[in-house]
């Protein structure tokens, strides 16, 4: 038993008045389905060849998206990291300052502690 002629086959073939396929047609005919055969698979070639590179582009688009999302996660760590930092000086500061006041340390010292704390910001900035 032979398998069914693809349908695309079956029309090709009845356009060009081709009933019976296991009867050869003349050899007109016979030039003509070949034609159309080789035009299909020409088709088909393209359809791949625009298919794969509309898959080649969409990959390249989400592997820039991936990689500009990692390094906007990456700046959200580092933002972070950089804001715990300020958050932990600025309570051993607030300590200081405060046990210096507590102490009733002079206006000098106080000034001195509070330049300190300046400094350790304009540090943590860098």
């Amino acid at each position: 038993m032979t398998e069914p002629l693809h349908d695309v086959l079956q029309r090709q073939l009845k356009k060009l008045g081709v009933t019976d396929p296991s009867c050869p047609p003349d050899a007109e005919i016979w030039t003509q389905v070949l034609q159309r055969v080789s035009l299909t698979y020409t088709q088909a070639d393209d359809d791949r060849y625009r298919l794969e590179r509309s898959l080649t582009l969409a990959s390249e688009e989400m592997q820039e998206e991936i990689s500009e999302r990692q390094q906007a996660q990456q700046s959200l760590l580092e933002a972070n990291a950089q804001l715990e930092r300020a958050h932990q000086l600025l309570g051993s500061t607030l300590e200081h300052v405060l046990g210096t006041v507590h102490r009733g340390a002079a206006r000098e010292e106080i000034i001195i502690a509070l330049r300190e704390a300046e400094e350790a910001f304009n540090n943590l900035k860098s």
